[in-house]
């Protein structure tokens, strides 16, 4: 079967621009060296390629629409790391936990008028009547998600080291349920 008119030329231009990015992602990290497919092409779409790309590339991987954005905002807010955080939960010191625990606990009590419940699981404190959410990555920095309308976790705004400060640069932007 023959192909529409400018597919050849939109697919030279793609397979030459990957190429592009491939060459360039060697010569700034080492980084894009230890990349899956799935995660490469995540990085290649957090670099806003435009529509065109974006759709070939979710078409590619599989995924989901939605979640391949989720994961693609990940990308941008914390590389590599960011997206491992929105993938896999893991286990990490409960003792990093219970402090991080104890301080939004401190803060939550100045910073609302009523009790706010915390829930911990693995790696994550979860503020759910608030629609916040907290990830400890491996690199020992928080990554804050908000819940979507669809009770989805979407990653906020960028890590830090900091959980205190990783709430409160998502305190305002949250939609209490």
């Amino acid at each position: 079967m023959p192909r529409p008119p400018g597919q050849d030329v939109i697919r030279n231009t793609a397979v030459r621009e990957v190429r592009q990015a491939r060459r360039a992602c060697i010569v700034q990290t080492e980084t894009c060296l230890h990349l899956t497919q799935h995660q490469d092409a995540v990085r290649i779409a957090a670099s806003s390629p435009g529509p065109e790309w974006f759709h070939n590339l979710i078409q590619n991987t599989g995924a989901k629409p939605t979640a391949f954005a989720r994961l693609v905002r990940a990308w941008r807010h914390g590389g590599p790391t960011g997206l491992t955080v929105a993938e896999q939960p893991r286990t990490p010191d409960p003792a990093v936990m219970a402090a991080a625990r104890t301080a939004l606990t401190m803060t939550l009590a100045e910073m609302a008028t009523d009790p706010v419940p915390l829930r911990a699981w693995r790696n994550r404190l979860t503020l759910p009547g608030q629609g916040i959410q907290l990830r400890l990555g491996p690199d020992a920095r928080w990554y804050p998600c908000l819940r979507d309308d669809d009770g989805e976790w979407w990653p906020a705004a960028p890590a830090d080291t900091d959980p205190v400060a990783t709430l409160t640069s998502v305190w305002q932007q949250r939609s209490p349920t």
